[in-house]
């Protein structure tokens, strides 16, 4: 339903629902600019979050734990913007498809972040014990059933706080970015993300997804500022196989500014292997392996 998706990616709608629904969630408010801001961080404890109301990539989002730094993160926003209470806790996601107008939650991903939020790297499966596991899918199957998705693939971030209570974030009816429908399908061997979608969408008898095995990761490269002035090791990571994807977006001559979205990070590598250990492991080697060269933006290339 239209109205379903606009829901979901609209976050001040989203929060509204789900907290009808009874799930936790941070106190928040829309605002059309500072003043109102302003009251909300005087009615409520800090820090706070100051983002778009739609938005990705951690573009425009701010860590605010002043009213002196309201202006200067404001006046980047287009208004309404949307602030909210900060929750304490450690990020997740989990992947799932919907088949027969329910959610299917395949995989938990736990998140490594950087400067404002921006996503540096994910793993899958999360290094959650059995019930936190157990209750964070229960948690994100009835999140999604309660925002009225039936149909899609899902995305959905959660929180789990110092207490272990899941607090819910964004749900997307699509699939995760940063190659998480590739950590989903290399952990569940012969699985189709895609294939499945469409027998749902088909109507077709969608199977049992196989039974989890292994590990995958991806980690993000993250560099500058500066001007690249060589590149050294990045074709034999291309032809690694223990590598199941590497990208990069820099070469010599360009100039790198500080990342301040998903859109702006320089480069992705993806591994498998039987566990969390040896994927971190894989990727660690890798990065070694990848020398960026940098020098000063004035400096002559």
């Amino acid at each position: 339903d239209p109205e379903a998706v606009r829901t979901v990616r609209t976050k001040d709608l989203c929060r509204a629902v789900l907290a009808e629904a009874g799930f936790p969630q941070p106190g928040f408010a829309v605002a059309a600019g500072r003043e109102e801001a302003a009251h909300f961080l005087a009615a409520t404890e800090g820090p706070w979050i100051v983002k778009p109301r739609d938005g990705m990539g951690s573009a425009g989002v701010s860590l605010v734990r002043a009213r002196s730094e309201l202006e200067a993160v404001v006046a980047q926003l287009e208004r309404p913007f949307l602030v909210e209470e900060f929750v304490e806790g450690t990020e997740y996601s989990a992947e799932g498809v919907m088949v027969g107008g329910k959610p299917r939650i395949l995989a938990l991903t736990a998140k490594r972040t950087g400067a404002g939020f921006v996503e540096t790297g994910h793993r899958t499966p999360a290094p959650l014990d059995a019930v936190t596991a157990a209750a964070a899918r229960d948690a994100v199957a009835g999140a999604v059933t309660a925002t009225g998705l039936t149909h899609g693939v899902l995305h959905a971030e959660f929180w789990v706080t110092p207490a272990g209570a899941i607090v819910l974030g964004e749900i997307h009816a699509r699939p995760g970015g940063d190659f998480i429908h590739t950590l989903v399908e290399e952990t569940h061997p012969g699985f189709e993300l895609y294939g499945t979608l469409l027998d749902d969408l088909l109507g077709r008898p969608v199977p049992e997804p196989p039974v989890s095995r292994g590990a995958a990761g991806a980690d993000f490269l993250v560099l500058g500022p500066g001007r690249v002035a060589s590149v050294t090791g990045w074709e034999a990571l291309t032809t690694d196989p223990a590598l199941v994807a590497a990208h990069l977006s820099v070469r010599e001559g360009d100039v790198l500014t500080e990342v301040a979205s998903s859109a702006d990070r320089h480069g992705v590598l993806v591994a498998t292997g039987p566990d969390l250990a040896a994927v971190d492991a894989t990727l660690s080697a890798a990065k070694a392996r990848l020398d960026v060269r940098l020098t000063d933006v004035g400096e002559a290339p």
